[in-house]
């Protein structure tokens, strides 16, 4: 009960009024009230601004004569507050009027209709009050159907629709045209008579159904409704009508579906993968399995397996083992992955498999089991087994091949010998090229010295200058031909490889002077471009001029019109990776300092079809009976013993260029 008083704005001069509120009948019956008196019209917009008031009483004699226009301005002030008027019996027809333009009500002013004031405007609060929570009621049921995305309909006893909410626009179009219509004529055939039927049910029970059923459209498409109905009773308890609310389950019907399927083809894809997938609760006991893993269990169906543990399938010390893991994972919440465990096929044999354990949880993080992934490893066990004994064989075999290494090292060493053989006959052959050559050198000093001796029999006198001249010019010719014929001595004597460090430009400049008189007679011109400060090399001057004489006479041979011949030396750092000759040591390493020396003939040049096999024994693009095909073979056997390479190739401005490149020796302090 409200304990506060009602407030009321009295606007009149008669002070009688004021006690017909104050009489103890009027606060027993109707409450108490707290007037406010106003004995003037035009203060009363005033007294309201002012102050809250529930009600105002206006006596129409304040009016005077400025009838109902005057009250029409009162009641424009008085915001809403319900306003009851007092009328003289001459200003009754007055009171209607105002009543007629906004006034709740009216009393004449006879003294017990004056008593009755407190009573009416009590009733009048009351009905007000009344009013106000039943427009509040609609008004909050009005924003409900119209805000919710929920079907919201009123359908009377016989299915006719008397409201629908605006959401059902969207699915059955103009919610006005629905007003009236069979409730059940969009409803799916199929589903039909069983909704009718649960309708007629809740009336007469008056218990309202929960229901799932199909519409279908106008266009034909499928809408699935959830509703629940209700009863609404008439003034007697009767139920008299239905209030039905839905909602379209279509998008969660697809949902559903679509779920559904995907779970089927999940656990398709489960049952048909070779792997064992099994799903373990928190007890370790199994919730679910494909088929590979209920085979290997010895089950039948996974159905069978479902509650079971490890311990109902495999020996005790393995099912031990498996649940202390499953413990790791579960209180650590971290997975065990490809784990190497032994298992026990159905049959009793023993084998392997890869398994990865990892904890499942739920969408608030907490652990509520695990999944299991195993794969059968056991052919690649038996295959590593295999391995380790055929390395266990292997090494057994090691022995054997240690001696074996040692054999082939007395080959190689027989080989070695053979090749210094073969080096030996070549060189032969270089000497009997060079015969006419050297015959020439030795032919013209001994000339010399027949003329000088010549002169010295027919002029023959003392203190003649000439006969000194020829003298000299008879020991220069002499010391010539002797060092012609030692040097064609010490290159055709037989000799092991000696390695001395020797100055390569020396070495070169030996070659050349022994076949000056060949590059003269085929009209070649030599053009030396030596470097001057090229470090030594440790080489066999002798077999390494047998190289450069078999290369010199190739090139004369390769310009028969005669040409020119570049000998040119530098020094360069090897900047590729490191190099092995066939059958020899390591060659050079990056950053080895190596000396070059390059050969350029203006020839014909060698067809690239020869190229590749210039260096093969008895391999030779001359003329019958000029060479025998083991010159650049013999060559390569001497470039390889020295550590050395050569390269033979076309060069881009014509004719062949020769490139030998040999270890330099490291530079003394």
């Amino acid at each position: 009960m409200n304990s506060e008083p009602t407030r009321v704005l009295l606007v009149g001069r008669d002070p009688q009024l004021l006690d017909v509120f104050a009489t103890g009948s009027a606060a027993a019956s109707a409450g108490a009230f707290a007037v406010v008196l106003c004995e003037r019209l035009g203060q009363a917009p005033e007294y309201l601004r002012a102050d809250r008031f529930d009600a105002v009483v206006l006596d129409l004699e304040l009016l005077g004569g400025q009838g109902l226009d005057a009250f029409a301005s009162f009641h424009a002030n008085a915001s809403g507050v319900p306003v009851v008027v007092l009328a003289g019996e001459k200003e009754e027809e007055l009171a209607r009027q105002a009543v007629g333009r906004g006034a709740k009500d009216y009393l004449l002013k006879s003294e017990g209709n004056a008593r009755m004031l407190p009573r009416v405007l009590r009733y009048l609060l009351d009905h007000e009050r009344a009013a106000e929570q039943l427009r509040e009621r609609e008004e909050f049921f009005w924003l409900i159907s119209e805000g919710v995305t929920d079907l919201i309909a009123v359908v009377d006893a016989e299915g006719r629709r008397l409201y629908n909410s605006p959401s059902y626009k969207d699915l059955l179009g103009d919610v006005q045209a629905l007003c009236g219509t069979n409730s059940f004529a969009e409803i799916h055939p199929e589903d039909r008579e069983r909704i009718v039927r649960l309708f007629r049910e809740t009336l007469a029970t008056g218990i309202g159904h929960r229901s799932e059923y199909r519409f279908l459209l106008k266009d034909g498409t499928i809408r699935f409704i959830e509703s629940q109905g209700s009863v609404i009773r008439d003034r007697s308890g009767k139920p008299s009508k239905i209030l039905v609310v839905s909602r379209d389950m279509t998008a969660r019907k697809h949902a559903e579906q679509l779920l559904a399927t995907e779970r089927y083809l999940l656990r398709t894809l489960i049952d048909n993968l070779p792997d064992y997938i099994y799903f373990k609760d928190t007890e370790s006991r199994f919730v679910m399995n494909n088929l590979a893993h209920v085979q290997v269990l010895g089950a039948s169906t996974p159905e069978q397996v479902v509650g079971q543990t490890d311990f109902n399938y495999f020996p005790r010390e393995l099912a031990e083992q498996y649940r202390a893991d499953e413990r790791v994972v579960l209180e650590s919440g971290q997975a065990l992955c490809n784990r190497e465990e032994p298992v026990v096929d159905p049959a009793g044999n023993g084998r392997w498999v890869l398994t990865t354990k990892a904890p499942l949880k739920d969408s608030s993080g907490k652990i509520w089991g695990l999944v299991g992934m195993s794969r059968d490893i056991t052919e690649r066990k038996l295959a590593e087994e295999r391995l380790r004994q055929a390395n266990a064989e292997l090494a057994q075999s090691e022995e054997a091949l240690r001696k074996a290494l040692e054999r082939l090292k007395a080959s190689h060493d027989e080989l070695q010998a053979t090749q210094l053989q073969l080096i030996q006959s070549a060189r032969l052959e270089c000497i009997g090229t060079l015969a006419a050559g050297v015959a020439h050198e030795v032919k013209n000093p001994l000339q010399i010295i027949l003329m000088g001796l010549a002169y010295l029999t027919d002029h023959l006198r003392p203190g003649d200058e000439n006969l000194s001249l020829a003298l000299h010019d008879m020991q220069d010719a002499v010391r010539r031909a002797d060092s012609i014929v030692r040097e064609l001595l010490q290159l055709s004597a037989a000799t092991p490889v000696e390695m001395k460090e020797q100055d390569f430009n020396a070495t070169i400049e030996r070659a050349l002077r022994l076949v000056n008189y060949e590059m003269q007679a085929a009209r070649i011109t030599l053009v030396r471009e030596l470097c001057a400060d090229l470090p030594p090399v440790r080489l066999d001057w002798g077999k390494m001029e047998q190289v450069l004489i078999n290369l010199l006479i190739n090139a004369r041979q390769a310009m028969p019109e005669g040409g020119t011949l570049t000998v040119r030396t530098r020094m360069e750092h090897w900047l590729g990776p490191a190099l092995r000759a066939e059958d020899y040591e390591t060659q050079f390493r990056p950053g080895d300092r190596v000396v070059v020396a390059e050969l350029h003939n203006t020839g014909v040049g060698i067809p690239e079809k020869d190229l590749a096999r210039i260096f093969d024994p008895f391999y030779t693009t001359k003329p019958l009976g000029v060479g025998t095909g083991l010159g650049l073979s013999v060559v390569k056997k001497i470039i390889d013993l020295h550590r050395g390479t050569i390269e033979i190739k076309n060069a881009t401005e014509g004719g062949v260029r020769v490139t030998l490149r040999l270890n330099a020796q490291p530079t003394k302090p």
